[in-house]
């Protein structure tokens, strides 16, 4: 039993020796910030890049907790999901995120200006059918986009959303 205890005493000292290593090699800060920070810019860069007004409008749209109809009724703060818009609502439609980002008509304006300006940038195909490569750069998807345009497509996008919330406010 004596040389089980030593052997484990070894094995700790060794441990707590190469963690006191690091400890010095990388500095303090470095070290906890490298275990208890997550990489912000590598998971979503739109969190980094984003204008400050942007990112949690962009947020609530991205994870589906806009204040928007199809939600609120969800939660059972809402009588109906229906969209509001007299020729929406009369259609049934449900106002939910990709229903105001791609096809409500209270948003053409804004929505075809945010398209043409990224057709300019060649971040979406020119079929005007293909709505769901919109609404994936719309929610901050930069993926197979050159890094030159991320900048730009953030914020057309971003002048969108902010279109978007001050006609139909959906974060308060």
């Amino acid at each position: 039993l004596e040389p089980f205890r030593f052997i484990v005493s070894f094995v700790s000292f060794i441990f707590i020796w190469s963690l006191w290593i690091r400890w010095n090699q990388l500095g303090h800060s470095a070290l906890i910030r490298a275990t208890n920070e997550p990489a912000i810019s590598t998971a979503h860069p739109y969190l980094s890049r984003d204008s400050h007004a942007c990112v949690p409008l962009r947020a609530v749209l991205r994870f589906n907790r806009a204040r928007l109809n199809s939600w609120l009724f969800e939660c059972k703060f809402n009588d109906s999901a229906l969209c509001e818009f007299p020729s929406c609502h009369s259609s049934g439609l449900v106002e939910s995120v990709e229903h105001l980002v791609c096809f409500c008509p209270r948003f053409s304006a804004a929505r075809e200006f945010c398209r043409q300006r990224l057709l300019g940038l060649r971040a979406l195909d020119p079929d005007p059918g293909d709505h769901s490569i919109f609404l994936h750069r719309v929610l901050g998807s930069l993926t197979s986009l050159p890094p030159n345009i991320h900048q730009q497509l953030l914020d057309f996008t971003g002048s969108f959303i902010l279109d978007i919330q001050r006609i139909r406010p959906f974060l308060r």
